[in-house]
């Protein structure tokens, strides 16, 4: 289960259509949620767990959102489910290249 959780999601109405289901949020905010979590992740001086915890603590915050629905969000860009290891363990272990890609991916199709 674990490898599994690391392969490259494909992006398509399948994926858009849980993460809708998921989540509860209508695409447009997911869209803008996925931007602002790519921001954080290129912002992010070391990529290692407690750097992103605290990170996206600080992005639900900002944004009003609550921290499950956003992780969850995150989540299923980087892994395709809502199944997988710590979102931040499941990013450190990606490294911030490919976390990056995947979010990229996503939003494009939104």
């Amino acid at each position: 289960v674990l490898f599994r959780s690391f392969k490259n999601p494909a992006v398509d109405e399948s994926l858009k259509s849980l993460l809708i289901s998921e989540t509860k949020i209508d695409l447009e905010k997911a869209k803008d949620l996925l931007n602002k979590s790519l921001e954080t992740v290129e912002k992010v001086n070391t990529f290692k767990n407690e750097d992103l915890h605290n990170s996206f603590y600080e992005l639900a915050n900002s944004t009003g959102s609550k921290p499950g629905e956003l992780f969850k969000l995150v989540r299923i860009a980087l892994v395709g489910g809502t199944v997988a290891p710590g979102l931040f363990e499941t990013m450190e272990v990606l490294g911030k290249e490919i976390t990056v890609t995947r979010l990229e991916n996503l939003i494009r199709s939104l």
